[in-house]
């Protein structure tokens, strides 16, 4: 008998724009967008399909901490190394097409 194939995992996608440690990782309710804090002073928006950034948010100088979207996917909050929660409107991103 021969050995049972093993099925091969698709390569990673890279979001590598942060210049710090991430420091917190959500997935929008639809999937379609990650987010990510960082130390870096910035919170990142991507596209889960093809791992593009669709937007930066840098209204604060210091490190965010964690962030976490609304249930319908239209604010996201985070907190950062002031204590502060802030809540952000989250960019509309186009649909693509199938």
């Amino acid at each position: 008998t021969s050995p049972a194939a093993t099925p091969t995992a698709a390569p990673p996608v890279v979001l590598a724009n942060h210049q710090g440690v991430v420091t917190g990782l959500a997935f929008s309710p639809d999937s379609r967008l990650l987010a990510s804090s960082s130390t870096d002073w910035s919170i990142r928006l991507w596209n889960v399909d093809d791992g593009q950034q669709v937007a930066m948010l840098t209204d604060y100088a210091g490190r965010f901490w964690n962030v976490a979207f609304s249930p319908d996917g239209r604010l996201l909050a985070s907190v950062s190394d002031d204590g502060i929660l802030r809540l952000w409107g989250v960019p509309a991103t186009e649909a693509k097409a199938p």
